[in-house]
């Protein structure tokens, strides 16, 4: 190859990069422009979660809302769900009812059905269980592996909603205390659970849902491996979808170079090493192949 023929084609590299980079940040700032996401690097931005709010009305019960990441704990503490709604697989009339009509998950009311119980308190590790004597009852117990991507060694603890569902029951547990191992490989423990065969839903703060099939609970001690299909990075305000505003919240963050991270801001800091940064936007723009990315349902 030629000199010249080596230069026009790094030079055709180069442009094809700023290229992407202008049209990626391109779409950002029109975006920004649009939601008013952007401040000023010594202004902090209220951050907005989704919740599944209980209303209390028989004709409504549930409807999906966005607060403050400040008044979570309120709602949690009266009955609402973290994230975006949950529903079971079908109504009372024996019909799908995984999305609503608005797509499952929409501002309106959600029919979660009657039998809905929401676990709010923080369930950490649990002791071993009872050796089983005759007359005494042996209560559930669920151990599970997760795996959350961009995290491959020990980082400190994190929390995630754990929902059962099957034709006839829901059971949102909404946080769940998962620690990690030496390869960033968390361990979760959930107790007393109903004997059954579920679908169940995990979810973390940053990150989409999964959704494992077919598990089985039974008495006694229950072991689950899920840690082969990693939680994918870039839901930011819980409502289980990946886009362009999740990706543009990230930037206008890292522009602002809150660094190291600070409180309220955690969520954006996917990999936990305490920066906001490159790696962070990366693990996101990897999964941001397509318009919208909707996780698990």
């Amino acid at each position: 190859m030629s000199k010249k023929s080596g230069l026009t084609a790094s030079f055709a590299n180069i442009i094809g990069v700023i290229t992407l980079i202008l049209g990626v940040f391109g779409g950002v700032y029109l975006v920004q422009k649009e939601q008013d996401i952007t401040n000023k690097a010594s202004e902090i931005k209220e951050h907005k979660v989704v919740v599944c709010h209980r209303t209390g009305s028989d004709s409504n019960p549930w409807v999906q809302i966005e607060v403050s990441e400040n008044a979570l704990n309120p709602h949690l503490e009266h009955g609402d769900i973290q994230g975006n709604c949950p529903s079971q697989k079908k109504d009372d009339e024996g019909k799908d009812d995984k999305k609503d009509d608005k797509g499952g998950g929409g501002q309106g009311g959600v029919n979660l059905g009657t039998n809905v119980t929401v676990v709010n308190q923080v369930v950490a590790e649990a002791p071993e269980p009872l050796p089983e004597v005759r007359y005494v009852y042996i209560t559930t117990r669920l151990d599970f592996w997760v795996k959350f991507q961009g995290i491959d060694s020990k980082k400190k603890n994190k929390s995630v909603r754990v929902i059962f569902r099957n034709e006839d029951e829901l059971h949102v547990y909404n946080k769940v205390i998962v620690t990690s191992d030496a390869k960033g490989v968390y361990k979760g423990v959930i107790t007393d659970i109903r004997p059954g065969t579920y679908e169940v839903l995990v979810k973390g703060d940053g990150y989409l849902q999964r959704m494992f099939e077919n598990i089985i609970i039974k008495r006694g001690v229950n072991i689950y491996y899920w840690n082969d299909r990693e939680l994918l990075a870039g839901d930011f305000n819980s409502d289980n979808i990946l886009e362009l505003k999740d990706v543009a919240e990230l930037l206008s963050v890292y522009n602002e170079e809150i660094n190291p991270v600070q409180t309220g801001f955690e969520v954006f800091d996917l990999d936990l090493d305490g920066y906001i940064e490159i790696k962070d936007i990366e693990l996101v723009l990897i999964n941001f192949n397509q318009l919208k990315l909707v996780g698990e349902e």
